[in-house]
């Protein structure tokens, strides 16, 4: 039997390319062949030299020779470059093949190949665009893939499957945290430079009208560019001293300072400023700054010089963020919150408040028991409770997204125990969905009904889930992947607060809310568990809704009943559908206010419909309860996402 286990990687080259399908069997025959020597090109190509390299294999790789050698025990090969076809290896990779060696044919489906391409036995794996491998003839000795007979091998390699697109799952959600990462430091960095742009250099004082301005300005620009003829024979030690003294005669002469000039005078002002003010806390702000003391500055020059770039804090007796909360009107200023206060809004009468003393350590350590028990982590396992997940499936969707969506659910049930057949409910809104489709994994399609809203399909898989037994339900988007941990997170975040809530995920692109006890206004979230004694009490998703503010509407009906919205952090969801239509937005934006008696919401959202040209709503939902404090219009009303 193949005893497979997905690989560890840190980067995929071409991480869109369809042969990352088949990455655990690659690493699998890797590590059960050991070959000395590996040649091909494409795609697979690459993969295999980047999961050799992970695995620590001795592995020489070759690369698009024009004349192959013969002694390769691997080669690797795609269709699609026309390296080979349904009448056999072209030139020159038919004759490298040496009796024996293995051959890797990515995007080749079973019709385009045949066993008799190299007189070999063959096997073929159907994930993705398609792997065959086959294996040259005379070889003195078995080989490990035939050692299983064909019936074998395709059950091995359905685990395979299983397994990699599990990993897959995660591994895009991996890259995706490291580039909103990578992003979030570009976008600060970005914001840093804005900042030290934002102070505007004074203007050039003009020069003097007349025929003797004019004849200096002519004199200097003369003698410049003879001077400049001149420092061209120079070395660069003697030239570049000589070049910003000329500069600087240059600005002299027509009246300027010069930027470092008075950038200098403008730190030797600061510099008096804060001296001055006993606002300023050495010791403090060295502490907060342990390079200083290599440096060799002190630490007022060394804020003037770094710190006041990115608004340091200097001193405990005053709060620069708090400051700069309190003042709007500041917030696109480039002065440090200090400098200001002490020029301006000291005499302005502007509040000021000191830092927070520091937090003891016994306070810290029981805030942070009282998070992980929010979070359910105290707790010996996920769940005992079954659990089911609702996927419905927009018209027009691709069968490899949804495998992909499907595979990434079942990784999420496998780590809470719970892989049992029918827990994945799924529900095509479009072309009837075959069951081979999703033979693979715990899921059972159910019969599509005509003229179903996504908010009424997901009613109708909540009806079936929980008639069925099950104690927790998920409506989860199949527009996405689901993070193979964000299951059993959600689920012990829900037994935490005693199944007296629901809980949702949250998009990775998305910045966590809640604070420390993770209670949201709202759930708007691909993915939400909804306990079945919460169903029973608030009833399903309203249908007036087909899909956007559905998941609003139900989370504020849940909390007027007194049940928390909880955010779950660590529940990631990877979101690939399409962003919101403003028509559509609009509309379940203007029934949100209507239905929650917001009057001023819901004309703004009139004004835009009718701004763009789109018409009111059909209808009008009943109007629930007043509850103070339960609706809360501040989202966007035109950027209100679609759950599903």
């Amino acid at each position: 039997m193949m005893d497979v286990a997905p690989p560890k990687l840190v980067h995929r080259p071409c991480p869109d390319s369809g042969c990352w399908e088949h990455a655990t069997f690659a690493a699998w025959l890797l590590g059960a062949l050991r070959p000395r020597r590996c040649a091909g090109s494409g795609d697979a190509f690459a993969m295999l030299r980047c999961l050799a390299a992970q695995g620590g294999h001795d592995t020489e790789f070759e690369e698009a020779a024009a004349e192959p050698a013969g002694d390769a025990e691997l080669i690797v090969l795609e269709a699609a470059a026309g390296e080979c076809d349904s009448r056999g290896i072209g030139k020159p990779w038919r004759g490298a093949v040496r009796p024996g060696a293995i051959l890797l044919l990515h995007g080749a489906p079973p019709e385009t190949w045949r066993e008799s391409m190299l007189d070999g036995p063959a096997r073929h794996l159907s994930a993705g665009r398609g792997l065959a491998v086959l294996r040259g003839p005379g070889a003195s000795e078995p080989a490990i893939l035939w050692s299983l007979s064909p019936a074998a091998f395709q059950r091995a390699a359905e685990r395979c499957a299983a397994v990699n697109a599990a990993w897959l799952a995660a591994q895009r959600l991996a890259e995706a945290e490291v580039a909103n990462e990578m992003l979030r430091r570009r976008l600060d960095r970005q914001e840093q430079l804005s900042v030290r742009s934002r102070v505007a250099p004074h203007p050039p004082r003009p020069v003097p009208p007349g025929p003797a301005g004019s004849e200096v300005y002519n004199v200097t620009r003369d003698l410049a560019d003879l001077l400049r003829q001149w420092a061209r024979r120079l070395p660069p030690w003697v030239r570049s001293p000589l070049r910003r003294g000329l500069v600087g005669f240059i600005h002299l002469t027509r009246g300027e300072i010069r930027p470092p000039a008075r950038s200098f005078l403008r730190r030797r002002r600061d510099f008096a400023v804060l001296r001055d003010s006993g606002f300023f806390d050495a010791e403090w702000y060295s502490a907060r700054h342990p390079e200083i003391a290599s440096s060799g500055l002190h630490p007022l020059a060394h804020f003037l010089r770094f710190g006041i770039r990115t608004q340091d804090e200097v001193s405990p007796r005053f709060d620069g963020a708090w400051y700069l909360a309190q003042n709007p009107d500041l917030r696109d200023s480039a002065e440090h919150p200090l400098l200001h206060y002490l020029r301006y809004g000291r005499a302005e009468g502007r509040a000021i408040r000191p830092h927070a003393p520091p937090e003891d350590a016994a306070v810290a350590e029981e805030r942070r028991r009282a998070v992980e028990r929010r979070l359910g982590l105290h707790l010996a396992r996920a769940t005992l409770f079954p659990v089911t997940i609702g996927m419905v499936v927009p018209a027009g969707m691709e069968a490899t997204s949804l495998r992909r969506a499907v595979a990434a659910a079942t990784a999420g049930l496998e780590r809470i125990g719970q892989v049992e057949a029918g827990r994945i409910l799924v529900l095509g809104l479009g072309e009837r969905l075959h069951p081979a489709m999703l033979a693979e994994w715990p899921a059972a399609i159910v019969p599509l009904r005509q003229g179903l809203s996504p908010a009424a399909a997901h009613n109708r898989l909540m009806d079936m889930a929980f008639g069925q037994g099950a104690e927790i339900h998920l409506t989860l988007s199949a527009a996405g992947l689901l993070h193979p941990d964000a299951i059993a997170a959600m689920v012990r975040m829900l037994r935490a607060a005693g199944r007296q809530a629901l809980v949702g995920a949250r998009r990775a692109s998305e910045p966590n809310g809640g604070g420390e006890t993770f209670e949201v206004p709202w759930l708007s979230s691909p993915c939400i568990a909804i306990p079945k004694g919460v169903h029973a009490a608030i009833g399903a998703f309203d249908t007036r809704f087909a899909a956007q503010g559905a998941d609003i509407d139900l989370s504020w009906r849940a909390r007027a009943r007194g049940y928390e919205l909880l955010l779950c952090p660590s529940a990631l969801f990877q979101d690939t559908s399409a962003p919101p239509m403003p028509t559509e937005a609009l509309q379940a934006s203007y029934l949100l206010a209507r239905k929650w008696g917001d009057t001023g919401a819901a004309h703004a959202a009139a004004q835009d419909l009718e701004r763009i040209g789109a018409p009111l709503p059909d209808g009008s939902p009943e109007v629930e309860p007043a509850v103070p404090g339960i609706a809360c219009f501040e989202f966007d009303l035109a950027g209100l996402r679609s759950p599903w």
